[in-house]
């Protein structure tokens, strides 16, 4: 009797046993010690990525504080603020220099290249120096209006400006303390 082509075949089961996947010691073939090869890390592009929006946004908003220093010229001379315009001037244009400079930096370690890190050091550095000289010369001004304003005002800056300085250094070396960052 021939079989009908018709009818349904038979159910087969089949049983599917996944093996979890471990990361395999590779030895070497001329003997010595077994390597084991960890993938790499993920935290230069995140730092990357996180210099390049620190950088693109602090960019703007130097941009935007170049266009204001008269304005701010003008609203310190009304409190009685003697403050030196050329002063206001050449510290946007540090901040300016040292925020493309971070920019920089993000791209190079988005590239896996440790000069990033070392671009973004720089650049943390030269705002530290201009942020505690500006809080010098603002303590300075700020001494017109009032006995110790000046005092008070410079000391908040000064630790202020080192704190978050430091804050951004701590972040910006965590490609450093990984030894799976592969960087170059």
């Amino acid at each position: 009797m021939q079989p009908d082509p018709y009818a349904q075949p038979a159910p087969v089961v089949v049983n599917v046993v996944q093996q979890q996947q471990q990361q395999q010691p590779v030895a070497s073939p001329y003997g010595g010690a077994v390597m084991v090869v960890a993938p790499p890390s993920p935290a230069p592009t995140i730092i990357g990525i996180l210099m390049l929006i620190g950088g693109g946004l602090g960019v703007i908003l130097v941009i935007v504080n170049l266009t204001s220093v008269e304005r701010s010229l003008h609203d310190f001379n009304e409190l009685g603020i003697e403050v030196s315009v050329g002063w206001l001037w050449i510290s946007h244009l540090i901040d300016l220099v040292a925020q493309g400079i971070f920019l920089g930096g993000g791209i190079m370690l988005l590239q896996r290249k440790k000069l990033g890190i070392w671009l973004g050091f720089a650049s943390i550095g030269v705002a530290l120096v201009n942020g505690i000289i500006g809080s010098i010369v603002m303590a300075g001004a700020m001494e017109q209006l009032a006995e110790g304003a000046g005092a008070i005002a410079g000391g908040v800056g000064i630790i202020g400006t080192i704190f978050c300085n430091l804050l951004c250094a701590g972040i910006v070396a965590i490609p450093l303390m990984i030894s799976t960052s592969n960087l170059e």
